[in-house]
């Protein structure tokens, strides 16, 4: 269960290099997913947007603030740049340059959608 977000990831950037050389194998898409669930449980985050229920308290607006936000943005692009570094073993020298763009255009929807959320439950 804990794995899921990494599986639909790793999914969705599947999805969008099949048909093209930089495609992935079946077995790079499970080495891939188990390798970001191991990075992303091992990362130490300080942001409470990764827990599996963010918002389990009830208390959204303490939540989502711009300090929190602007912290995961830049904790989330160090635990990108540190687990390229182990994507590095399972893929393409190509392949890695297409998921580290995947990387960073998830982050810029991942950090939209916390604004918008701010807006909608923060001050």
């Amino acid at each position: 269960e804990k794995s899921v977000p990494d599986r639909l990831a790793v999914g969705q950037f599947s999805d969008q290099v099949t048909g093209t050389a930089n495609a992935l194998s079946p077995d790079q898409q499970q080495q891939l997913a188990a390798a970001l669930s191991d990075a992303r449980n091992n990362f130490k985050w300080t942001t409470d947007f990764n827990q599996q229920n963010p918002g389990v308290n009830g208390d959204m607006a303490t939540l989502f603030t711009e300090d929190n936000i602007n912290k995961f943005a830049q904790e989330r692009e160090q635990f990108n740049q540190q687990f390229l570094t182990s994507a590095q073993q399972i893929l393409s020298p190509d392949q890695l340059n297409a998921f580290q763009n995947f990387q960073a255009t998830q982050l810029q929807v991942q950090i939209m959608g916390l604004k918008m959320a701010k807006q909608m439950f923060g001050q």
